[in-house]
């Protein structure tokens, strides 16, 4: 385990395609439940990790690093930027067929509508941490790297939504200063994906001094 924070090297790009798979399986199985039951529906483990791998946008993301491995991933949003995950049609298509590739793209385009309302916001699209190193600090990294970019990029605000059977999240966004804006209650609608609502969040970012 790191002793302190300097042991954690936060980056913005992936060193190696090693460094991809890895950061994919991270992500894989921090959101596997919901991937497979509300996000693109891969058919196997194997394909998730696959699709994955081909839509990462490193750029859309922030990296933590311990020992040389992938240990956490935080994926960001802003207006006219790319997803952190950019389920392209020729990508559905060429592992789901035609029928399954059209339905995936209309489905990731209703369920992907929110987005960074002003050219200042950024939305965080997804944090993961591997689990042997979870509250060991990285996660407060990583989101103060998100921090750090935004106001460089003239950003005042963050937003983020967390389920509400990940209590520990929310505790971590609220102790970063973020604020609860609302709350949905989905029932049954999301509950395969692990989840019955979500609580939405911001914060305001003070100005770079």
């Amino acid at each position: 385990m790191p002793r302190t924070n300097a042991d954690i090297q936060i980056t913005h790009h992936l060193p190696s395609d090693d460094h991809l798979r890895q950061a994919v399986n991270v992500y894989y199985l921090a959101f596997a439940q919901k991937m497979h039951h509300l996000e693109f529906f891969p058919r196997s483990v194997e394909q998730a990790q696959r699709v994955l791998g081909q839509v990462f946008l490193p750029e859309s993301g922030f990296f933590a690093l311990y020992q040389g491995e992938v240990v956490g991933v935080v994926g960001m949003r802003r207006r006219h930027h790319g997803r952190f995950l950019n389920f392209t049609w020729p990508i559905l298509r060429a592992e789901f067929g035609l029928w399954g590739g059209a339905w995936r793209s209309a489905w990731q385009s209703i369920t992907h509508f929110r987005r960074p309302a002003h050219d200042d916001e950024i939305r965080i699209e997804g944090v993961a941490v591997a689990e042997r190193l979870r509250g060991q600090g990285v996660g407060s990294l990583l989101m103060n790297a998100v921090c750090d970019h935004a106001r460089s990029h003239g950003c005042r605000t963050i937003v983020l939504e967390v389920v509400n059977t990940n209590p520990r999240a929310q505790e971590l966004y609220e102790r970063l200063g973020f604020v609860i804006t609302k709350s949905e209650w989905y029932g049954p609608i999301t509950a395969r994906a692990g989840f019955t609502g979500a609580t939405y969040m911001r914060k305001t970012l003070e100005p770079s001094r």
